[in-house]
This record gives structure tokens, C-alpha cells and sequence, in this order.
């Protein structure tokens, strides 16, 4: 099972590509990626990243029929550099790697 990719949109891509190079440079996250792959009966997971309301893509899950993870914004109100409100609100490229791996553990 590989978790699928969609095309990013918003002001979330730099996350999405951070979080892409951090899997690409991790050897054992490359190799586990590779060791997931497999056919399931439904879809391959889904991790959607939103710097709005996390729940707010988690349709895709019965259009694809497959798991969501979805991470997005839940509270409002912080300031601070993008960076920074990215990390505190879990939308960053360590949060977005970490739910891919959540993602695969929901097929297993």
C-alpha cells in the first residue's frame, strides 16, 4: 500500500515538498515506504494537509475510498512566522511525514 499523492495547493505546498524531501533523504522511511507497498482491497491512505480546518479535505476518503489522515488548523488566534505556526499546529514536513507513516499503519 503507498499513500497516494495529489497535487498541492495553497500556501501548504513548502510543507508538502519539505516533508517529500525529508522522506526522500530518509533511507529508512525510503525503505519502508518501499517494504508498505502492497494491494489492498480499498484505497491507498490519504494524508491531507490544510493550513485551514483539518477536516476540511476528509471527504477525499469516501470519494477515494480509502483512510484519511487529515491535518490542518483547529485553533486560531496565534501569531508568529509561518515556519513556526506550521510546527506548533502539526502541518509541518516532520508532521506530515509522521502522519504518512500513521497513514500506512491504518491498511496493516
Amino acid at each position: 500500500m503507498c499513500l497516494q499523492s495529489r497535487v498541492p495547493t495553497g500556501s501548504t505546498p513548502h510543507s508538502l515538498l519539505a516533508a517529500g524531501e525529508s522522506w526522500q533523504d530518509n533511507p529508512v522511511a525510503l525503505a519502508s515506504s518501499r517494504l508498505c507497498c502492497r494491494q489492498t482491497s480499498g484505497g491507498a491512505p490519504i494524508v491531507t494537509v490544510a493550513d485551514g480546518a483539518s477536516h476540511a479535505l476528509t471527504f477525499l476518503g469516501g470519494v477515494y475510498g480509502a483512510p484519511v489522515v487529515p491535518l490542518g488548523v483547529d485553533q486560531f488566534g496565534q501569531s508568529g512566522t509561518r515556519a513556526d505556526l506550521y510546527r506548533q499546529y502539526g502541518i509541518d514536513a516532520d508532521a506530515i511525514v509522521a502522519a504518512a507513516f500513521s497513514a500506512l499503519d491504518l491498511v496493516q
